[in-house]
């Protein structure tokens, strides 16, 4: 009972060996649905010729046979698929072990890449480290900056009013000498002459 092929090995001779049923299947039923559509004719005939006297035993033997056989087909492919179980069995468990490894590889490069992410990590968080520093800093020296450029505009402002108060001073010092000069060495009766600068003696 059953198909008389050598066991099959692989994924590919197991699919060959359930087309091969299915069509050793299919041309057994095919064969079985002719010889019942050979002993009965069509119910719908309206010219149906006279049956001959015993024709209905016949009919009932060859529907047997036809039964038969399509049941020899089921148990032969049942028997085959039963054989087959094996070879499917294995190839399961070796996807499975397939499997399994992949799931080992890609756990080993989650850790690897955690591993080497950490370093990076920090390396990361020093930098960020670094640079708020030195934002910091930045921030401290320009407001160092601005207050220094401030006072400097005060002192530019005081240094301007003293200058212009010693101008204001020297001039009121020459006028109060000139007038000195005036009053101590003038002669009488003669022109007051306007002193224009340190040098100039001429009266």
């Amino acid at each position: 009972m059953g198909l008389d092929a050598p066991p099959l090995k692989g994924p590919v001779a197991a699919t060959a060996t359930a087309t091969a049923v299915q069509s050793n299947t299919a041309a057994k039923t095919g064969s079985a649905g002719a010889n019942q559509g050979a002993t009965k004719p069509p119910a719908e005939t309206a010219t149906a010729t006279p049956r001959a006297a015993g024709g209905g035993s016949n009919e009932k033997k060859e529907d047997a046979g036809g039964d038969a056989n399509l049941a020899q087909t089921l148990i032969d492919d049942l028997q085959t698929m039963i054989e087959l179980l094996p070879q499917r069995s294995l190839q399961v468990q070796q996807l499975e072990a397939r499997v399994a490894s992949h799931q080992h590889e890609v756990l080993f490069m989650e850790v690897w890449h955690k591993q080497q992410a950490e370093p990076w990590s920090e390396l990361t968080r020093r930098h960020e480290g670094v640079m708020r520093d030195l934002e910091r800093q930045l921030k401290e020296e320009c407001a160092r900056t601005k207050k220094l450029r401030y006072e400097l505009e005060v002192v530019q402002a005081q240094v301007t009013v003293a200058e212009e108060t010693e101008k204001d001073l020297q001039d009121a010092i020459l006028m109060r000498l000139s007038n000195l000069v005036d009053t101590l060495y003038r002669p009488r009766g003669k022109r007051r002459i306007d002193v224009k600068d340190d040098d100039d003696d001429e009266w």
